[in-house]
């Protein structure tokens, strides 16, 4: 009996060593510079609206980790490619994506989501999307592996606007914006008053609000298969909700 006893309790002490760990081995946090939700400073610490609560909800669960930088769309390939444990941070979650990811609870709520345009791409103000999106000549800039919500996307389907892709972050898409190489972006109210108060020129561009458009998405980290479900457990222990 007694045997037996040590016997259990070398096992389950054999198991929480596994899963501490497991626990601790290093995820890769992938980010990408987009102020104001992600930036790295000169101390080389990520931080931004997005980046401080993901930061916390890691260190608070004891999950190590390490800032890499990835462009968005090279986060979504390696994530699906599932070669090493990594996670993104500013994820909506799609059924596609779900597929392939590991999603925690919502970590961020964006705020309602805008056209940020040139000034003389003039909706009128009662405009709804579709309305806008149909103007006569209007080119919407869209950065590439984007997603912006059912909403804007079935608006996309029923009026088929001309899309400019870019794979550029949003500061230059800005930029492209007010040297006319399409009209207008889809992007949340917080990152288009930063765009326009701090890039050159940025008096250029203003804000439009469709009067249909519904409050902002929640994002999420999304993790690749190689992150353990133990990790994803404690993450979403240490995320407010």
């Amino acid at each position: 009996m007694i045997v037996l006893f040590m016997r259990v309790l070398i096992g389950i002490f054999a198991l929480a060593v596994a899963l501490n760990v497991h626990s601790r081995e290093l995820i890769k946090l992938y980010y990408e510079e987009r102020e104001p939700y992600s930036s790295l400073r000169a101390d080389g610490v990520v931080n931004g609206l997005i980046a401080n609560p993901v930061s916390r909800a890691f260190t608070f669960s004891d999950v190590a980790f390490k800032w890499v930088s990835v462009p968005f769309k090279r986060q979504l390939v390696q994530l699906k490619d599932n070669t090493e444990a990594a996670c993104g941070m500013v994820f909506f979650k799609t059924e596609e994506r779900e597929k392939f990811g590991k999603f925690t609870h919502a970590i961020y709520r964006d705020g309602i989501t805008v056209m940020l345009s040139r000034q003389d791409f003039q909706p009128e103000k009662n405009m709804h999307l579709i309305d806008a999106m149909s103007m006569k000549g209007a080119r919407m800039l869209r950065k590439e592996a984007s997603f912006y919500g059912p909403f804007i996307e079935d608006a996309m389907l029923k009026v088929k606007p001309t899309v400019v892709s870019t794979t550029a972050e949003m500061r230059n898409m800005a930029l492209m914006l007010i040297a006319d190489r399409a009209d207008y972006t889809m992007l949340t109210m917080e990152e288009a008053n930063y765009l326009i108060a701090s890039i050159p020129d940025g008096d250029q561009l203003h804000v439009f609000r469709p009067v249909d458009m519904p409050s902002g998405q929640y994002r999420y980290i999304m993790c690749s298969k190689q992150v353990p479900d133990e990790v994803i457990t404690r993450l979403n222990k240490a995320i407010p909700h």
